[in-house]
């Protein structure tokens, strides 16, 4: 069966590539270049680009893909801003018997220690590991079951955008398959801590203090 073609209309080329983190139908395009010069385009439609306050990272895809951006889910809540609605909103419409805090990590951004990713999980016993989650959490321990992230900060740093979208969120997991999470949390709370003292950047690395944490 021939592959349908290319998304880019002027491009009579058969579209066997496809975007990463659209939803099902896949848009599809023949080349990356392609795909380049449609991004203007497409971003306004494709899911991936849309931004939200929550989203669900799933132990598994629901249609079965190995894509890491197929189980990544939109869960906007309504109730944003404070840990005890949230977890109450959370376990009413995803059945969980309690919401926990699952961990924090920080974006694949190295300018981005104002915030952080932080995650709820349920704590229902037996629920299998979510490789995703684990990897990035910012202490070494397993994380069970799905997983909704939203974005935090510690008090005082209250500028950073609430609302992110699927492609950055993927970003980031992506980073930390290679980086060490503990490792980047420490420096980026060093950092942060720096700058609120008024210490120049590095300045608390430079000088051996490599092992403090301040959250």
């Amino acid at each position: 069966m021939p592959a349908e073609p290319c998304s880019v209309t002027a491009c009579t080329n058969p579209g066997t590539l496809t975007c990463s983190i659209c939803d099902q139908p896949k848009t599809r395009y023949c080349s990356a270049a392609c795909q380049k010069q449609d991004w203007t385009t497409h971003k306004r439609t494709c899911a991936g680009a849309q931004k939200h306050n929550c989203f669900i990272i799933r132990t598994t895809a629901p249609n079965g893909s190995t894509n890491p951006a197929d189980r990544i889910e939109p869960f906007p809540l309504s109730a944003y801003g404070n840990w005890i609605v949230e977890m109450k909103e959370l376990q009413q419409r995803l059945g969980w018997p309690h919401a926990d805090e699952a961990g924090k990590f920080y974006s694949h951004q190295a300018k981005d220690n104002h915030w952080y990713y932080y995650m709820y999980a349920s704590s229902a016993p037996g629920l299998p590991v979510n490789d995703i989650a684990t990897r990035c959490r910012h202490h070494a321990r397993e994380v069970r079951g799905d997983v909704a992230v939203v974005r935090s900060g510690p008090e005082g740093f209250a500028s950073y955008e609430e609302t992110f979208c699927r492609m950055e969120l993927l970003k980031t997991v992506n980073y930390y398959n290679t980086a060490n999470s503990s490792e980047v949390f420490g420096q980026r709370e060093r950092s942060r801590f720096g700058e609120r003292s008024g210490f120049p950047p590095g300045f608390l690395d430079a000088h051996g203090l490599t092992t403090m944490h301040f959250s």
